[in-house]
């Protein structure tokens, strides 16, 4: 057990007037850790400097510094904080209901820290009663915060105490966190859902992947990851063990299924976010690529070209030899422009 890794974990900041608090550095939002800082500029931003006065997100101010796609994933993604001019931001320590760091406390936490629900009880609440989720989805999330799924590297501890490399890509250890999310088949899926997550992203902790998407969000889409996760799981399986290929539109089509399953039950109510509005013109397409490297010699790349309209019109990923991290993404550039040029 890492002991700075367990107390730094319940360090977070408490905010204020958002004057002091960075929006890149100790966790204030969850979501944040989904996002690297592009320039020196947005190292520096501070909370408040995103908020427009009338306490939502200042949209504007968004575009600027992260272009328009990004600032439309933090204003659908992100619920603006609530600011409060009286008092300055500080850090508090979760662990302790006052929120101050000392030693006892410290010592407390550490103790009480051998299993992973000792130390997570928000994401055992979260993924006991986040609303509208079916019970087997609910069972599959506690397995994958147990470590308790039937993957290589759980298989290989347990039999030969040596780790398998992943089933479909070959290029690394198959955890949960590689094979749910790190993966380049998980990757490219997870890029072409409607969630649009980059999972390269995403920290390495399986744990922490779980309180981003099931503490630190509102429910509605913690529904709707937990779907997408379930619906991956299932793909998966179906192509290890029949042997036949998923591709993205099955993705999407099995996650949205169990959302609109959930909703015509009256498990839970479809919200729609208005903010951004802005569309793709008419006729245009976007085009998405992604490149992964596993040294010494592993990788892979992908694309995913959609119309203005949302509709998929080709996608294409591969895994080889790749020398770099900058060959594989000059890899998917190379395939994303002989896609747009067709």
């Amino acid at each position: 057990m890492d002991v700075r890794q367990v107390i730094q974990g319940h360090i977070t900041w408490q905010l204020g007037d958002g004057m002091k608090c960075k929006i890149y550095g100790q966790p204030w939002h969850g979501l944040w850790l989904l996002l690297k800082p592009g320039s020196v500029s947005q190292r520096r931003l501070v909370v408040s400097q995103l908020l427009a006065q009338t306490g939502g997100w200042n949209n504007e101010k968004l575009i600027q510094e992260f272009g328009f796609a990004t600032a439309l994933y933090i204003a659908l993604s992100i619920q603006p904080p609530q600011l409060n001019s009286n008092r300055d931001d500080r850090l508090i320590f979760t662990y302790a209901k006052n929120g101050q760091f000392t030693l006892k406390m410290a010592y407390q936490l550490i103790t009480s820290s051998s299993s992973a629900p000792s130390f997570h009880p928000s994401l055992l609440k979260a993924i006991w009663h986040t609303q509208g989720l079916l019970p087997r989805i609910r069972l599959f999330l506690w397995k994958i915060m147990h470590n308790s799924l039937p993957l290589g590297d759980t298989i290989g501890r347990r039999i030969s105490n040596t780790a398998r490399p992943c089933s479909i890509c070959g290029c690394d250890d198959e955890t949960i966190q590689h094979a749910l999310f790190k993966c380049s088949w998980a990757r490219t899926l997870w890029l072409a859902s409607t969630l649009g997550i980059r999972s390269d992203n995403l920290p390495d902790s399986i744990l922490d992947l779980l309180r981003i998407f099931m503490c630190n969000t509102d429910a509605n889409r913690a529904r709707l990851v937990a779907n997408h996760l379930w619906a991956l799981w299932k793909l998966r399986c179906t192509e290890v063990y029949e042997g036949k290929k998923a591709t993205p539109q099955q993705f999407l089509a099995m996650a949205a299924a169990y959302d609109r399953l959930q909703i015509d039950a009256g498990l839970v109510t479809c919200r729609v976010d208005n903010t951004l509005q802005q569309q793709p013109q008419l006729g245009s397409a976007t085009c998405e690529v992604d490149g992964s490297f596993s040294p010494p010699e592993n990788g892979g790349w992908s694309y995913l070209l959609t119309s203005s309209e949302g509709e998929m019109l080709e996608y294409g990923v591969k895994s080889g030899l790749i020398s770099s991290p900058m060959q594989a993404e000059t890899k998917a550039m190379i395939k994303a422009t002989r896609a747009v040029s067709n």
